[in-house]
């Protein structure tokens, strides 16, 4: 049994986990209608989410007779996926580093100058 929560607190929304997870149970290519069969994910919404997982990394297709195919990846991608998530929050700190002193020194500014009273029950109508 696979623990869809992992999955969740990684990134992943609930839609994709059943769509990934759906491919992995079925292991070989597939269209469309097998994986909404198995995933129970309506048709309208099922090449929105491949394609997410496609992205992440985690899903892979092929086109057969005119005809999209698609495959869970190995489940060793989704390291690769944590690993790419890990650079852009390094990165994303690294940015907040650069503007912080600025951001602190408008804190301080407004700090000195909020002042606030607090009026409670008959005296605060």
């Amino acid at each position: 049994m696979i623990n869809q929560e992992f999955l969740k607190e990684i990134g992943l929304t609930k839609s994709e986990i059943k769509v990934y997870v759906a491919l992995l149970k079925i292991g070989a290519f597939s269209s469309k209608g097998k994986i909404v069969e198995e995933s129970k994910i309506a048709s309208s919404k099922i090449y929105e989410v491949l394609n997410k997982l496609i992205e992440k990394g985690l899903v892979s297709t092929i086109i057969k007779n005119n005809i999209k195919h698609f495959a869970a990846c190995s489940p060793n991608r989704i390291k690769d996926f944590l690993a790419r998530k890990k650079e852009k929050i390094i990165e994303e700190e690294e940015n907040i580093n650069k503007i912080l002193p600025f951001l602190l020194e408008s804190y301080k500014s407004l700090k000195q100058q909020t002042k606030a009273e607090l009026f409670i029950g008959w005296n605060g109508l």
